[in-house]
């Protein structure tokens, strides 16, 4: 697999554990926090960048695009910024606000 979608593999995966560790509940996000959060656990929530990654080491590509590459290159940095604030007020109230966020990025 090419070097750049290892990296990217080994970002989502990271970034699946930091959702894990974030908080240690494992209550639907809806009971807990009310209506307006979705009703999803913080295990449903990590396990988006896990299967991200799962299906792009699956599809065996070998080698990508140089204009590709660069734009890959980018995506475990912006994955690392949500790490201090969005994914942490995923668990605090503020889920409403920060769950649409985590999944923007991740689009």
């Amino acid at each position: 697999m090419d070097k750049t979608l290892i990296k990217l593999c080994d970002a989502l995966d990271e970034l699946s554990q930091v959702v894990l560790k974030s908080w240690n509940d494992d209550q639907v996000l809806k009971n807990v926090f009310g209506w307006h959060h979705p009703a999803v656990t913080r295990h449903d929530l990590a396990n988006i960048p896990k299967n991200l990654s799962m299906s792009i080491r699956n599809s065996e590509i070998k080698v990508i695009d140089a204009e590709l590459v660069e734009l890959i290159s980018l995506i475990p940095t912006r994955l690392q910024v949500m790490y201090s604030d969005t994914i942490p007020y995923m668990f605090n109230g503020h889920g409403n606000q920060a769950i649409p966020a985590y999944l923007s990025t991740l689009q």
